[in-house]
């Protein structure tokens, strides 16, 4: 029997929508950027700064890291999905 992992959406509350960048990836990791419809591959060894509404999505066997200014990191396991919000508030 195949096991099917349920993606995680995340919403993160920033107050300062270049407070977060994706530090480390490995594997297939796409982005999709706030007022876009297509997922990017992320390529590369630097770091991609994430902004509100901004979409990251890992699939399996792939991972993610996001550093935030405030010190938190948010890990991403294999097949999850995390977009960033603004704070309400």
């Amino acid at each position: 029997m195949k096991h099917f992992f349920v993606s995680i959406i995340m919403l993160f509350s920033c107050g300062v929508s270049d407070a977060a960048y994706i530090t480390q990836w490995r594997g297939e990791v796409g982005l999709k950027k706030n007022g876009t419809e297509e997922w990017a591959p992320l390529k590369g060894k630097s770091k991609v700064k994430l902004a509100s509404g901004d979409e990251l999505r890992t699939a399996r066997a792939s991972t993610a890291e996001i550093f935030m200014d405030d010190g938190t990191r948010v890990k991403l396991a294999p097949v999850s999905a995390f977009k960033m919000a603004e704070e309400s508030g």
